[in-house]
């Protein structure tokens, strides 16, 4: 009987190795390198974006973006200094849930003085209609103490899809509030 088993195995075992290699049947098709995925369209920029909310009076910050999304923004901006790197931003309100919003890293910071090697992204988010404008050689002036970030005018170009150039100058004034984050933009 164990005989009769072993057969039967070896059998089986014979029948399926004669069966066709199914990896044989598989087709390799070249499709490409570096082939981007398509993008949803971005419908058109319309001036009216950037009708942003009103800020509190007072402020002390003198920045001005012309270009597509034109505005003035006089209130504070979050700033901080971490290791070789200097940040300030801050974030507008505009119409329904869209934001904008406005990111500089000072690289290679070593305190007070004039930097040529600034990072800037301004950016308009809808949903998930984003519109940004950027620049990774912006000038920009960090006064003692860390109190502001003056930007002599700089140039941020469009990032694809979107067009245009942003022509931003100006001063921000940072916030030195403890424990203040850019996050807490109430919604009116």
């Amino acid at each position: 009987m164990k005989r009769m088993m072993i057969l039967s195995v070896v059998a089986i075992a014979a029948l399926v190795a004669c069966k066709p290699d199914p990896a044989k049947a598989v087709k390799i098709v070249d499709k490409g390198v570096g082939t981007p995925a398509p993008q949803a369209a971005l419908p058109p920029w319309q001036d009216s974006n950037c009708n942003l909310a009103p800020e509190p009076a007072g402020g002390k910050s003198t920045f001005v973006a012309k270009g597509p999304c034109s505005f003035t923004h006089t209130g504070t901006a979050k700033c901080r200094s971490l290791t070789d790197d200097s940040y300030a931003l801050f974030l507008r309100n505009a119409s329904g849930e869209a934001t904008v919003a406005v990111y500089i890293n000072t690289e290679q910071y070593k305190g007070a003085g004039n930097y040529t090697n600034a990072q800037i992204t301004m950016t308009y988010q809808n949903g998930t209609n984003f519109y940004y404008w950027s620049s990774d050689s912006v000038h920009v002036t960090i006064p003692q103490g860390e109190g502001s970030v003056i930007l002599p005018e700089n140039k941020l170009e469009a990032e694809p899809p979107n067009s245009g150039t942003e022509v931003i100058s100006g001063t921000l004034v940072c916030d030195k509030t403890k424990g203040a984050t850019i996050i807490d933009v109430p919604r009116k």
